[in-house]
């Protein structure tokens, strides 16, 4: 009887160890290919916002409205965009100046983000007051306008042609 136990015991065991090892083997794999998931994700909206045009003063909505790059962002969480932080940074950037240049043509005033971070809008601020390192339980308000005065600072956005040329639009845009 007590053999009967002991072999029943080690049987447990190695059906428990095995599932286990096997949990770990298909964990890691699942890590792995959400790693690469993020990295096409990152590289696909990397190549994609320099492309999109807000059509709206809610920066969520103008991200709904552009359904490609409202998919991507579907696609991407906090986690992927720590992945590649200056692709990230790029991305970010270029997404809210966009924003606040339609907010200067249409409207000749910045809009609080704060306000707006619903939808993948909410990913967009949460990565910008993440680069700031701001927390929005510490500020009343997040201008549209203040990505132009990071990006102006950071030493890598102030370097990239593309985030120049919406500066420049936008400084025209403020005389």
């Amino acid at each position: 009887m007590l053999a009967n136990k002991i072999v029943m015991l080690m049987f447990l065991l190695c059906v428990f160890t095995t599932g286990a090892l096997a949990y770990g083997v298909q964990s890691i794999h699942f890590i792995e290919s959400k790693s690469l998931d993020c990295n096409r994700v990152i590289d696909s909206l990397f190549d994609y916002v320099v492309k999109f045009e807000p059509t709206e003063i809610r920066i969520d909505k103008s991200i709904k409205k552009d359904k490609i790059l409202n998919s991507l962002l579907n696609r991407a969480d906090m986690m992927c965009f720590k992945q590649d932080e200056k692709k990230s940074k790029y991305i970010v950037a270029i997404i809210l100046l966009k924003q606040y240049l339609f907010h200067l043509k249409c409207c000749n005033q910045s809009y609080d983000l704060l306000s707006m971070k619903e939808g993948n809008a909410q990913k967009i601020i949460d990565y910008f007051l993440l680069m700031t390192q701001q927390n929005e339980y510490n500020i009343e308000v997040l201008s549209s306008q203040k990505i132009v005065q990071y990006a102006y600072h950071d030493g890598y956005l102030c370097g990239v042609a593309s985030i120049n040329e919406v500066l420049i639009d936008i400084a025209k845009q403020e005389k």
